[in-house]
C-alpha cells in the first residue's frame, strides 16, 4: 500500500516536471518572441508615465530582450517634456534626462513575493535638475502647477528594497535654489543591493569646491523602515561648504549663517539604527577654518576657530528606545582633541549634555577652562553672536573668572508644559543647579568681593528663576592660595595651605544684592599662621546709591615681620590719615616675629565713603624684632614690643632692644591727631627713649642717624673710649613731607676722644653734648685734657631756617710746638718750621666746619697765642727767647682741593701758603714787616713758594744752619711718613716747592766778612738739581750754583772785596824794631782739606782791603788724602799762571778746559797744579807750574819789593813742596827746583837766588786763606 502511494506521487511529479518544462519552454519562447515587440510600445509607455506622474516625457526608443528567465527592457533617450510657459524659455531642457536605463524583472521573486521585484536596475548618463520654488519647495525643473507631496520615507524605503540591484553611474544632479548659485553634484557611482533581508546602499559623489568625493554606505536589515536595524557611514571630505550651505539651507535657517564668512570643514559620521530609530551617532569633525563676523549693522569684528579636531557622540539608550522615550531622550558628548580660537591653543576637553523629555537639560564636562570659556564668550559677544551688554561684559572682565572646573554638572530646568525639550529651554530658566570641583580657580575683586587665586575645592550653586536668587557655597582645601581685597589692601595674601568655607546669597530681582560670608578660614604659609573670617555685602540697585561693606577679622598666631605690609590697610578706599599711619607702622617694624596678634576692619569700601563709617583696630606683639621709628634713623634690634592701633591712634612700647651696641632703657612712641596752624588735621609721631652703652657706640648711633651730613661726616672719624648715656626725643608729622624734629643728649664722664682727622686726642673728657634740629649743636661743661694740659671745649653751631650752616669747636689749652706739628693738620713744610721751636704755649683755638656750602675750604682752624714760654732757635728776625711776648696768629683752611695756611709772627714774619695733597702749590713768605697785605702780593701769578723780605742784618752762617736744620726736619718727617728713602729728599722736596727767594739785606755776613747793601736771589734748578744764587752788591757780585746733594759747586764772581789791614798786603812787612824771635805758626793747621767742597771757582776781580789780588780761577777736588787744585790760573800783579784762561770770554768757560784735558795735544808741557796733603795729623803742600812774568822789576815793585831784577820776560818752571799748609809757605822750608828762563834780564843788586825766591813768596797764601776760610761754611 505504501509503495503504491509513493509510486503514485512519483508519477505525478514526473508529469508535473514535464508540464513545467513544457510551460517554461513555452514561456521562454513566447518571451523571446514578444520582448522585441516592446519597441512598438514607446507611445504607450509615455502615456502611462504621464498618467501615473502627470509629467510628460519623451522616450527615444525602447528595446526588449530576454535574459535567462527574466525579461529586460532598455530605455534610451528619456527626457522630461517642458513648455515655454513652464520654464520661461523653450531652449532650456527639462529637469530629467538620461541616456540609457536597463530594467530586469526577477520573475521568480515577483511570483514568490506577489509584487514586482527588479533583479537589476541600471541607469547611465542621468541628468536631474531640481529647482526651488519661491515657497522653498524643490521640484524637477520644468514641473509646475502641481502641489508637491511630502516624501513618504517608508514608501521610499520599500521602493528601494524592491530592487535587487540598482546602479547609477554618470549622474549629474543640478540644484537650483531660488537664491544663490546653482549646485552641481556629480554622482560617480550609486548602488543598491538587496539580498533577502540584507540591504546595502553605496553612494559616491563629488561636489563643486570639494576635492575629494563624498561617500555614504548603509548596511542593515528589515523589510520596513520601522523594522530597520543598520549601520551607516558617511565620509565628508574637507572643503569649503559655505557656498553650498548658503544655497541649500532653508530660509528659516539662513539667519544662523549670517555671520559666517568662512567655513572649511569636513568629517566622518557613524550611525547606528535599531527598530527604525537612532541609537547612537558618532561624528569626527575637522574644522580647518571657521570665521565669524558681526552683522553688518554693527562694528565689524571677526573671530576664528581653526585646526579644530573633535569627536561627537549622540546616543539614545536601548531602554529609552524600548520605553518610548520616557527615560532621558538624548545624550550628547563631544571630545575635542585640539583647536585654536583666534590663535589661542585649546587643550583636550570632554563635554556633553543629557536632554530629557521633561525639559531638563544636564550639562556635563570632565574639565573646563574658565578663562578660555570667558575668552570665547567675549569674542562671540563682541562678534554679535551672544546677546550680552557692554555692562555685563565689563562685569565679566572685572571678575575675570579662570581656573579649571572638573566633574562639572549643570542642570537646567526650563518652562513647564512645553511641547518639546527645546521649546522648554528656549524660555526663561526655572532652575539651575551647578556642582563642580575646582582646581586653580581664580576671580578678581569686584567691590567687596575679594580676589581669590588658586582655589581648589568644591563649588555648589543653586539658582531659582522664580525668585531670581542664587545661593551656594565653596569649600576650599587648597595647597596654594592668593587672596586680596584691593579696595583695602594693595598686596596679595599668599598662603601654602588654606582650608575653609565661603557661603553666598545673591538676589537679582532689583539689580544685584550679593552677600558673602565665611567660616574661620585657616591660612598658613612658611612664615605665617593665622585665621581669617569675613563677611561682605554688595548692593548695586538698578536705581539708587550702591552699597559695599565688609567686616574682616584677622588673627595671627605667628607671622614674620617681613609680611607686615600684607595686613596693613593701604588700599584706595582707606582714609588718607589711616593710610599714612599704617605706612609708618610698616616702615617702623622691619623684622622679627609677630605672635598672638589680631586686626579688625569694618566699614564701606565705596569710593568717597565717610571715614566715620570705617574703622581699623589692631594689636601686635613683637619679639626678636627690628624697628625703626623714622626713615634714615638707626634700626633697633632684639626688640620686645607691643603695638596697639585704633584708626589713627597708635601706641608703641619697647621693653627691650639695642642699637649699635646701645642698650635701650625703655622707649615709648605714639601717634596722635594734631591740628596745624591752618586748622588742618595731621597725625603726629612722638618718640621718647633713652639708652646706655659705650661712648663709641653712641657716636656710631649718631653717625647712622639722619643728622646733618656734615655733622655725621665730622664725627665719623671720632674714636671714643668710655661710657655714655643717650636721651632721644623725636617728633614728626606723618605724611606731611616736613622734617623730623630731633633732640639728642649725649652725657659722658672721664672719656677718651680721638679726632682722627686732626690728630687730636682728648682724655678725661666729661660733659654733655646736645643736638637739636630746632636750635642746633651745643655743649655744657665739656672739659678734659689734651697735650698733657687741661682743656676747656665748647661745641656750637650757626643755624638758619633749621639748617646748620657751620659747626664750631672752640678750645683753650696749652701745647708744645712739636706736639702741634704732630697733628694731622699742617703740611710737612709747616711742621718742619714748628719743630724749630721749643717750650709750651697757651692758645685759643677755633675749628669751624661749614655744612653743605660750596666753599673750596669748608673746614678752617684758627690758633692764637702770645708764644710766651716758647723759644725759637734761628736767625733774626725768627729768633725768640722764651720770655718774649709776640702775637702769633695761625689760620688753616681744608677742603677737597687742598688746604691753605696763613699767619704772622708779630711784625717779623707773615706767610700765606696753599697746598694740594700736602704739596705746596703757591705760597708767599715775607721776612720783616710787609709793606702791604700778602693777599695783594699773592695775586701775581707764580708757582711754588716765594720768599720776600727786607732785613737790616743777616748772617749767612745762621741762615745756613737754620735752613739745614729745616731740611733735615723735612726729610725726617717725610721718612717717618714713608714718603722718602734718600738723603736728598728734604732739600729736593723744599726745592720743588720753592719758586724763588728775593731778599734785601743792609748788612750781610758771609764767611766772617760783612757785605753792605747786599741783594740775594735764590732759585732752584730742578733739572740739574742745584741752587742758583744771584749776588748783587757793591762788595760782592756774581753767580753761585750749589748742588742739592753731593756734587761740585760753581762759583763765578765778578767782584769780591774783602776787608783787610797791613797783614793783608803781599810783600815785605813793615819791620818792627826790637821784635823778639817767635816760632812760626801755621794758621791753617786746624783745617782738614779732605772736607773741602768740590768747586769750580773763578773771580774776575779780588780786592782785599785796598790791595788788588787780580783774577783767579781753579778747580778744587777733595779726596781721601787731601785736596787738589787743578786748572789753576791767576794774574796777580804781573805774575801770571795760565793767564790765557783768565780772558773775559774764557774765565767762566769750564767746558773749554774739560775739552783741553781730554785732548793731550792741547795741554801745556807742565800742567799747573797744587795739592794739599793731609793724613789726619800732618799737612804737606806741593806746587808745580810755570810762572810767567814780563818785567821782573815791575812785578817786584807792584808787590812791595825793590826792583832788584829787570827783564823783558821770564818763566819760572817750579816744582816745590814744603811741610805744612799752603799758608806755611817759607823759603827756609822749601824743597824742589825752580828753572828760571829770563830774557834780557839783569840784576840791579846782588840778591842771587834768594831774590828769585822772593818772587815765589809773593804768593802769600796765608793772607788769602785767612780771608776765605775754606770750610763747610761755603755750603
Amino acid at each position: 500500500m505504501f509503495f503504491n502511494v509513493v509510486f503514485g506521487i512519483g508519477r505525478l511529479l514526473r508529469r508535473l516536471l514535464i508540464v513545467g518544462i513544457v510551460a517554461l519552454a513555452a514561456y521562454v519562447s513566447a518571451g523571446r518572441q514578444f520582448m522585441p515587440a516592446v519597441a512598438d510600445y514607446t507611445q504607450f509607455v509615455e502615456e502611462k508615465v504621464f498618467e501615473l506622474t502627470g509629467l510628460p516625457v519623451n522616450i527615444a526608443s525602447l528595446t526588449g530582450s530576454f535574459s535567462g528567465f527574466n525579461p529586460t527592457i532598455q530605455v534610451s533617450g528619456l527626457s522630461l517634456l517642458v513648455t515655454e510657459a513652464q520654464i520661461g524659455t523653450a531652449t532650456e531642457s527639462g529637469g530629467l534626462v538620461f541616456d540609457r536605463a536597463m530594467l530586469t524583472l526577477d520573475v521568480l521573486a515577483s511570483l514568490w513575493q506577489r509584487r514586482w521585484v527588479l533583479e537589476e536596475f541600471e541607469v547611465a548618463d542621468l541628468d536631474v535638475a531640481l529647482r526651488q520654488s519661491p515657497s522653498g519647495v524643490w521640484q524637477l525643473r520644468g514641473v509646475s502647477g502641481t502641489t508637491p507631496q511630502r516624501v513618504d520615507m517608508d514608501e521610499l524605503y520599500s521602493i528601494l528594497l524592491g530592487v535587487s540591484y540598482l546602479q547609477l553611474s554618470d549622474v549629474a544632479l543640478r540644484l537650483e535654489p531660488n537664491t544663490g548659485a546653482p549646485v552641481v553634484v556629480d554622482v560617480i557611482d550609486a548602488r543598491i543591493q538587496n539580498r533577502d533581508s540584507d540591504h546595502v546602499f553605496l553612494f559616491d559623489a563629488r561636489i563643486d569646491g570639494v576635492r575629494q568625493p563624498l561617500q555614504f554606505s548603509y548596511e542593515g536589515t528589515g523589510a520596513t523602515l520601522a523594522d530597520a536595524s543598520a549601520y551607516a557611514y558617511a565620509n565628508i571630505p574637507s572643503g569649503d561648504y559655505l557656498p553650498l550651505l548658503d544655497s541649500l539651507l532653508p530660509a528659516s535657517i539662513q539667519p544662523a549663517l549670517a555671520g559666517v564668512t568662512t567655513l572649511n570643514a569636513g568629517g566622518e559620521i557613524w550611525l547606528e539604527l535599531s527598530n527604525g530609530k537612532l541609537v547612537e551617532a558618532t561624528a569626527t569633525l575637522d574644522i580647518e577654518s571657521l570665521e565669524l563676523q558681526r552683522p553688518s549693522a554693527r562694528e565689524a569684528q571677526t573671530t576664528e576657530l581653526s585646526s579644530f579636531r573633535s569627536v561627537a557622540t549622540i546616543r539614545q539608550s536601548d531602554e529609552s528606545v524600548q520605553a518610548g522615550g520616557l527615560a532621558p531622550r538624548f545624550e550628547f558628548v563631544i571630545q575635542a582633541n585640539q583647536g585654536k580660537w583666534d590663535g589661542e591653543e585649546w587643550g583636550t576637553f570632554s563635554a556633553g549634555f543629557v536632554l530629557r523629555q521633561d525639559g531638563e537639560l544636564e550639562l556635563r564636562a570632565d574639565s573646563l577652562d574658565l578663562a578660555r570659556i570667558l575668552s570665547l564668550t567675549q569674542r562671540m559677544a563682541n562678534a554679535g553672536f551672544i546677546p550680552l551688554t557692554q555692562s555685563q561684559l565689563a562685569t565679566m572682565n572685572t571678575l575675570s573668572p579662570r581656573g579649571l572646573l572638573s566633574n562639572l554638572s549643570v542642570t537646567l530646568t526650563g518652562q513647564e508644559k512645553a511641547a518639546s525639550p527645546l521649546e522648554a529651554l528656549s524660555g526663561p530658566i526655572q532652575k539651575l543647579s551647578l556642582r563642580a570641583n575646582t582646581e586653580g580657580g581664580a576671580v578678581d575683586s569686584l567691590g567687596a568681593i575679594p580676589m581669590l587665586d588658586g582655589v581648589t575645592g568644591y563649588l555648589e550653586i543653586e539658582y531659582d528663576g522664580e525668585t531670581q536668587s542664587a545661593s551656594g557655597f565653596a569649600e576650599i582645601d587648597t595647597p596654594s592660595l592668593q587672596m586680596n581685597l584691593p579696595n583695602i589692601y594693595t598686596r596679595d595674601w599668599s598662603y601654602d595651605y588654606v582650608n575653609g568655607r565661603i557661603d553666598f546669597l545673591s538676589l537679582f530681582n532689583a539689580g544685584l544684592d550679593l552677600r558673602l560670608s565665611s567660616n574661620t578660614v585657616v591660612a598658613e604659609s612658611e612664615s605665617t599662621k593665622g585665621r581669617v573670617q569675613f563677611s561682605s555685602h554688595l548692593v548695586r540697585p538698578l536705581e539708587g546709591v550702591p552699597e559695599s561693606t565688609i567686616e574682616l577679622l584677622i588673627g595671627v598666631e605667628q607671622m614674620s615681620a617681613d609680611d607686615r605690609y600684607y595686613y596693613l590697610p593701604d588700599g584706595p578706599r582707606i582714609e588718607s590719615g589711616l593710610k599714612t599711619t599704617m605706612s609708618w607702622v610698616g616702615g617702623a617694624a622691619l623684622g622679627g616675629t609677630f605672635f598672638d596678634s589680631g586686626a579688625i576692619f569694618r566699614g564701606s569700601t565705596l569710593p568717597g565713603a565717610d571715614p566715620a563709617t570705617k574703622t581699623f583696630q589692631s594689636f601686635y606683639r613683637l619679639r626678636d624684632g627690628t624697628i625703626r621709628y623714622a626713615d634714615g634713623w638707626p634700626v633697633i634690634e632684639e626688640v620686645e614690643a607691643f603695638v596697639a592701633t585704633a584708626d589713627n591712634l597708635i601706641d608703641v612700647v619697647v621693653t627691650a632692644g639695642q642699637s649699635h651696641g646701645l642698650q635701650l632703657s625703655g622707649a615709648k612712641g605714639s601717634v596722635r591727631p594734631d591740628i596745624g596752624e591752618g586748622g588742618e588735621l595731621r597725625n603726629k609721631l612722638v618718640v621718647e627713649g633713652g639708652a646706655a652703652g659705650l661712648t663709641q657706640h653712641s657716636i656710631d648711633f649718631l653717625i647712622a642717624s639722619p643728622l646733618p651730613e656734615g655733622l655725621t661726616t665730622t664725627v665719623s672719624n671720632w674714636r671714643a673710649e668710655g661710657d655714655a648715656e643717650v636721651a632721644i626725643d623725636v617728633e614728626m608729622l606723618l605724611g606731611a613731607g616736613t622734617g623730623v624734629d630731633v633732640r639728642t643728649e649725649l652725657s659722658i664722664d672721664e672719656n677718651k676722644l680721638a679726632l682722627l682727622d686732626y690728630g687730636l686726642n682728648v682724655s678725661g673728657l666729661s660733659g654733655r653734648v646736645v643736638f637739636d634740629t630746632r636750635t642746633g649743636l651745643d655743649s655744657e661743661a665739656l672739659r678734659g685734657e689734651m697735650f698733657d694740659s687741661p682743656l676747656a671745649m665748647q661745641l656750637g653751631s650757626v643755624q638758619a631756617n633749621r639748617v646748620i650752616e657751620t659747626i664750631t669747636l672752640a678750645a683753650n689749652g696749652s701745647v708744645a710746638p712739636e706736639q702741634l706739628a704732630d697733628l694731622a693738620l699742617t703740611s710737612p713744610l709747616v711742621d718742619a718750621m714748628l719743630q724749630q721751636a721749643e717750650g709750651v704755649l697757651e692758645y685759643q683755638g677755633l675749628l669751624s666746619l661749614e655744612q653743605g656750602s660750596e666753599s673750596l675750604y669748608p673746614t678752617t682752624l684758627t690758633v692764637q697765642s702770645t708764644l710766651e714760654g716758647v723759644a725759637i732757635a734761628g736767625p733774626d728776625p725768627l729768633a725768640k727767647e722764651a720770655t718774649d711776648v709776640i702775637d702769633f696768629d695761625l689760620s688753616l683752611g681744608f677742603g677737597e682741593s687742598g688746604q691753605w695756611h696763613r699767619g704772622q709772627l708779630g711784625k717779623r714774619l707773615a706767610f700765606d701758603l696753599s697746598f694740594n695733597d700736602e704739596m705746596l702749590t703757591q705760597g708767599l713768605v715775607f721776612l720783616g714787616e710787609s709793606p702791604t697785605q700778602l693777599s695783594v702780593l699773592k695775586q701775581n701769578p707764580y708757582d711754588g713758594l716765594v720768599v720776600l723780605g727786607s732785613l737790616p742784618a743777616a748772617e749767612f752762617e745762621q741762615w745756613e744752619g737754620f735752613v739745614a736744620k729745616f731740611s733735615e726736619n723735612l726729610q725726617t718727617l717725610a721718612i717717618e711718613q714713608g714718603e722718602a728713602d734718600g738723603s736728598s729728599y728734604g732739600v729736593e722736596a723744599f726745592a720743588s716747592n720753592l719758586g724763588f727767594v728775593d731778599i734785601a739785606v743792609d748788612e750781610f755776613g758771609l764767611l766772617g766778612q760783612s757785605f753792605a747793601n747786599q741783594s740775594l736771589r735764590v732759585r732752584p734748578n730742578i733739572e740739574f738739581k742745584n741752587w742758583l744764587v744771584d749776588l748783587a752788591g757793591p762788595e760782592l757780585e756774581g753767580h753761585v750754583e750749589v748742588p742739592f746733594a753731593e756734587g761740585e759747586m760753581l762759583v763765578a764772581l765778578q767782584k769780591l772785596r774783602l776787608a783787610g789791614d797791613e797783614s793783608s798786603t803781599i810783600g815785605p812787612q813793615r819791620k818792627v824794631e826790637n821784635a823778639t824771635d817767635a816760632a812760626p805758626i801755621d794758621s791753617l793747621a786746624e783745617l782738614d782739606p779732605r772736607l773741602f767742597p768740590a768747586m769750580r771757582f773763578s773771580a774776575h776781580e779780588i780786592i782785599i782791603g785796598d790791595s788788588p789780588y787780580g783774577s783767579w780761577r781753579f778747580r778744587l777736588k777733595p779726596d781721601a788724602n787731601g785736596a787738589g787744585f787743578s786748572a789753576l790760573a791767576f794774574d796777580f800783579r804781573g805774575l801770571q799762571l795760565e793767564a790765557q784762561h783768565l780772558a773775559v770770554e774764557r774765565i767762566d768757560n769750564w767746558a773749554e778746559q774739560e775739552t783741553a784735558n781730554a785732548d793731550s795735544s792741547l795741554q801745556p808741557a807742565v800742567a799747573p797744579s797744587f795739592y794739599w796733603h793731609f793724613d789726619g795729623e800732618n799737612h804737606r803742600s806741593e806746587f808745580s807750574g810755570r810762572l810767567h812774568v814780563a818785567d821782573l822789576g815791575e812785578v817786584l815793585r807792584a808787590n812791595g819789593y825793590a826792583p832788584s831784577l829787570e827783564s823783558n820776560a821770564g818763566d819760572f818752571e817750579s816744582q816745590l813742596e814744603w811741610p805744612g799748609t799752603p799758608a806755611f809757605f817759607n823759603a827756609e822750608h822749601l824743597s824742589g827746583e825752580i828753572k828760571i828762563d829770563i830774557k834780557e834780564g839783569r840784576f840791579l843788586q846782588g840778591s842771587g837766588g834768594a831774590g828769585a825766591l822772593k818772587l815765589i813768596s809773593i804768593l802769600n797764601f796765608d793772607a788769602i786763606m785767612r780771608r776765605l776760610r775754606f770750610s763747610d761754611d761755603l755750603l
